[in-house]
């Protein structure tokens, strides 16, 4: 009796195919949106260019705190050296030659206080730099709130989608066992089966919708593309209304980098205007010399040993090329300062009545207009089934309670993206 060949063994890649699929579906990572936040703050490609420039700006100190403004200077010179004979009253002194040999040594000074100007400017140009960097980590952190309210809305209207597909197969299976009974026409079968066929592509395009959200939430936080994802931070109505618009103006002025950052860029043109000022004081130069004369002939051996003082003058060239163009591009920053203040005013009246008129219109929907649907949907129901509605009824009232349970979900995520807008417009970093 022949018996049957043995199988073969499974490839590792099949044998680690059904690892995976005996193990299941990966667990979804849990992410709340101050861990969001944090991850989009920090894979931030801007923000990281921020900080390199931050740093740039910080490694000006190491030049503008030099001590000397110039290196010191030293010359040396040889040369031969030559005496020629001479006769001075009767007696002849004879000539001769040697190595003839000097040093000179110059080093120029600061009298004016120009390094402790240029730490200044420098310390003007960081700061500036810095709020820059705290602009990029507001736009960062605002964007990635953005994206993870965008895939909190996505997620609950895919749940109400698939809630009322779970209701709309109830409903049929209820229409179909009331037809085989004789209790419901064939036409209440087909108008079941529409409505759950409309229901089960509402539900398609929900996921697409959550999945496109998903997606941008996932690149924001260095995620990878295919990581299943739990949104921990559910959608809520603000307890309360924001300050009014005067405390918020006040506290935006404060608090805005950009606006900071046009301040530091104005200050540092300043600090600029007054090293360029400053340079103008002529920087002594002080310098020694040494010559060494050679024993030449008759001559004996002779030495030089001296100093001086040089004073450059500044007639022709005092700056003032530099200075104009500092002065006017701190006028110009200044104007743009102002510009950007003015728009404030406007950015912070319309995100503040924004938040306020969200948040009333998502508590209605809270608190009013989803209670009532569900409950007119759920008194339709029992009607429906002691024969005191049709079906025509049942189904609007289904229709009026999804309508309703989106429409909430929409004002929730409108109310939340109103307080990004107003956030963003005070400069807070999320």
């Amino acid at each position: 009796m022949r018996h049957a060949p043995p199988p073969p063994a499974p490839s590792p890649p099949a044998l680690l195919a059904a690892v995976l699929l005996w193990a299941g579906p990966a667990a979804a990572i849990p992410l709340s949106l101050d861990e969001a936040l944090a991850r989009a703050a920090q894979g931030s490609p801007v923000v990281r260019r921020a900080a390199a420039e931050r740093r740039v700006a910080e490694s000006r100190r190491v030049g503008a705190g030099v001590r000397l403004p110039a290196n010191p200077f030293v010359a040396g010179s040889v040369g031969l050296a030559q005496v020629s004979p001479q006769t001075l009253q009767g007696s002849t002194y004879p000539g001769g030659s040697g190595l003839q040999w000097g040093l000179h040594i110059e080093q120029s000074i600061e009298v004016g206080g120009q390094r402790g100007l240029r730490l200044d400017e420098v310390d003007e140009g960081v700061a500036a730099a810095r709020e820059r960097e705290r602009f990029a980590l507001t736009e960062a952190r605002a964007g990635a709130r953005q994206a993870y309210l965008d895939a909190l809305v996505a997620a609950e209207r895919l749940d109400n989608e698939r809630l009322r597909l779970e209701l709309a197969q109830r409903l049929l299976e209820s229409v179909r066992t009331r037809a085989q009974a004789g209790a419901a026409a064939g036409v209440d079968v087909g108008l079941a089966e529409t409505e759950r066929g409309r229901v089960a592509a509402s539900v398609a395009g929900a996921e697409l919708d959550e999945q496109v959200a998903s997606a941008r939430l996932r690149t924001l936080v260095s995620l990878d593309p295919d990581e299943p994802l739990r949104l921990t931070t559910p959608l809520a109505v603000p307890p309360a209304d924001p300050p009014p618009l005067a405390e918020l103006m006040t506290h935006a002025s404060e608090r805005r980098a950009d606006l900071q950052a046009l301040r530091a860029d104005a200050r540092e043109l300043l600090a600029r205007v007054k090293r360029l000022g400053r340079e103008v004081v002529p920087s002594p130069m002080l310098f020694a010399d040494l010559q060494i004369f050679p024993e030449a002939g008759s001559q004996a051996a002779q030495s030089f040993v001296g100093g001086g003082l040089g004073l450059p003058i500044p007639l022709g060239r005092r700056n003032q090329g530099e200075r104009a163009v500092a002065l006017a591009e701190r006028a110009r920053v200044e104007s743009e300062a102002e510009v950007a203040l003015r728009r404030l005013v406007e950015e912070l009246a319309v995100a503040r009545a924004a938040v306020v008129q969200r948040r009333a219109q998502a508590a209605l929907y809270q608190e009013q207009v989803v209670p009532a649907a569900e409950r007119t949907y759920q008194l339709t129901t029992e009607g429906y089934r002691s024969g005191k509605f049709d079906l025509f009824r049942l189904i609007s009232a289904a229709r009026e309670l999804a309508e309703a349970r989106r429409e909430r979900t929409t004002a929730l995520g409108a109310v939340a993206h109103a307080h990004v807008a107003l956030d963003r417009a005070l400069g807070e970093p999320r």
